[in-house]
């Protein structure tokens, strides 16, 4: 006869499903932090993947924003026709064998 047992849980494993089904119904990343006893930080480390549809947002965010810091810079340097951009006005641009004009 084949013994049928119950799957064995441990309580981290219902605790890692309870997170995970929170985040997944769009329960806030510090709310559940807070649940669980950790940072925010952690919890995105290892639930992030339960966050498909926010994280992506995010992610398209930061490109957008990237684009158009990138953008913004482009249109710096022709306006300046220069091929290098510094913060400081006052710094010449270093040339390749490294001293400044």
């Amino acid at each position: 006869m084949v013994s049928q047992r119950a799957p064995r849980f441990q309580p981290n494993d219902l605790r890692a499903t309870c997170a995970s089904h929170l985040l997944s119904l769009g329960a806030e990343i510090t709310y559940v932090a807070q649940q669980l006893g950790n940072s925010p930080a952690v919890v995105l480390k290892f639930y992030a993947k339960f966050l498909p549809s926010r994280t992506r947002r995010w992610v398209d965010q930061l490109a957008e924003a990237r684009r158009a810091t990138t953008q913004a810079t482009d249109a710096h340097r022709e306006d300046s026709g220069t091929t290098t951009w510094n913060h400081d006005p006052k710094m010449a641009p270093v040339t390749a064998a490294g001293s400044r004009n």
